[in-house]
């Protein structure tokens, strides 16, 4: 009885690259929900939302994401799974329309740098 198998990552069907976010870019009533959100999870240590370019072959789209890094460390495709979930569904029922607009992420600790730069921080613990 050893580890437990670690899924294959899945790679996306389109490229990402996060941009520099604006500050308007989400109205206040918006990042109020988001931030509520963040304040109500003991795991969230800081919230964001961020430009996302999207591409795919010759197409390329912009659209704002939703993510929160969490106090413990997130480093293996497994190690946020369980609390993903229950952020998804915490997240669907409170915010269906937000769910629908900007999604929610769990960000790898490879990625907070990233979105550090980029995003709006919208929480911090």
């Amino acid at each position: 009885m050893g580890d437990e198998p670690t899924p294959p990552a899945v790679r996306p069907w389109f490229r990402e690259r996060v941009l520099k976010t604006a500050a308007d870019a989400v109205s206040a009533e918006r990042l109020d929900d988001l931030r509520a959100f963040c304040e109500g999870d003991e795991d969230v240590a800081a919230g964001y939302v961020c430009s996302v370019e999207q591409s795919k072959d010759d197409s390329t789209w912009n659209v704002l994401r939703f993510a929160v890094k969490l106090l413990f460390p997130v480093d293996a495709p497994g190690d946020s799974r369980d609390v993903s979930q229950k952020f998804a569904k915490q997240f669907h029922e409170r915010h269906q329309e937000l769910m629908g607009e900007v999604g929610l992420r769990v960000l790898a600790d490879r990625a907070v740098p990233a979105w550090d730069k980029n995003a709006l921080r919208l929480f911090a613990r």
